[in-house]
């Protein structure tokens, strides 16, 4: 389960990645080291939403309602892509 802090934080998408869209997802590319990342279609709705204005508590309801996935595999989608630098996080005080 994320916290509270993390939970209203607001992240966006880096600018290390071209994002090409795809039928069931899209394809990250990372021209500095050749990288490509595919995500699949909530991750993708995931990434279309990180642009400062929603929350991690916003994102997390928005695709276990449009995608009735459970909280847990949303979570470890965001952690993902955190991970990997395809968004940042920024933190609200």
């Amino acid at each position: 389960m994320i916290d509270e802090a993390w939970s209203k934080s607001r992240p966006t998408i880096t600018d290390r990645f071209f994002w090409e869209p795809l039928p069931d997802g899209c394809l990250l590319f990372e021209e500095a080291t050749g990288e490509l990342i595919t995500l699949n279609g909530p991750a993708e709705l995931i990434l279309s939403h990180c642009d400062g204005e929603h929350s991690i508590g916003d994102l997390r309801r928005m695709v276990e309602a449009e995608l009735e996935v459970s909280p847990s595999v949303t979570e470890e989608l965001i952690r993902r892509l955190l991970s990997a630098g395809v968004i940042a996080n920024e933190a609200v005080e």
